[in-house]
């Protein structure tokens, strides 16, 4: 079909239309290359590898190839971001000005016993030397109970500090994007923590 299309371009060129004999072959030449499923045979398949090829320097793996097409209908982009869109260290933001040499020396006593990425984080960010607990206890995903003397200080996330019966406003763990846990002595919240990430420079 394609070769009678091409052939017949060229007798109606030539013939009818008096075209001269290269410019009927060019355009005979113009639609056997056009039409030719071939030229989509070979397309095709080049402009996906490129665009693989492109999406691995940024980084972004893609598991289904036959995806790609679809990529223009794409309206919502999830990600976990930590460690993809953040470089997957957390900072300190604000939280600890609020405490005294002793209290900060005692969280730092407090957080050098876990290994959990905020509790490093506040240890790091913390420049005085540590003092350790008498006795610390880790309750895993929700915080750490510590006792110095017969001070108890609790160090967690909003819903364990709730279930130990520390009182405190909820307002003061209402920030948006950043991570927030509590630090309280004998009952009474010291200070909220908050922690953010920071973005990757070429996200």
């Amino acid at each position: 079909a394609v070769l009678l299309c091409a052939f017949g371009t060229f007798i109606v060129d030539f013939t009818f239309l008096q075209k001269t004999l290269s410019e009927s072959f060019l355009n005979t030449l113009s639609v056997l290359l056009i039409s030719c499923p071939c030229a989509i045979g070979i397309a095709a398949p080049l402009a996906e590898s490129m665009q693989m090829h492109r999406l691995a320097k940024e980084g972004i793996l893609v598991r289904n190839r036959k995806a790609l097409p679809f990529l223009s209908q794409v309206d919502v982009l999830c990600f976990d971001k930590t460690g993809t869109l953040t470089k997957g260290i957390f900072k300190v933001i604000k939280g600890l000005k609020d405490l005294d040499k002793e209290d900060l020396s005692l969280l730092k006593g407090i957080c050098n016993f876990s290994i959990h990425p905020i509790a490093k984080a506040i240890d790091k960010e913390i420049s005085l030397e540590k003092t350790k607990p008498d006795s610390i206890q880790e309750v895993s995903g929700r915080g750490m109970l510590a006792r110095f003397g017969e001070t108890t200080y609790h160090l967690g996330s909003k819903i364990w500090l709730k279930q130990e019966g520390i009182a405190f406003d909820e307002r003061d763990f209402q920030t948006h994007g950043v991570t927030t846990v509590g630090l309280a002595k004998d009952g009474d919240l010291l200070t909220v923590i908050s922690l953010g990430d920071e973005l990757r420079e070429d996200v």
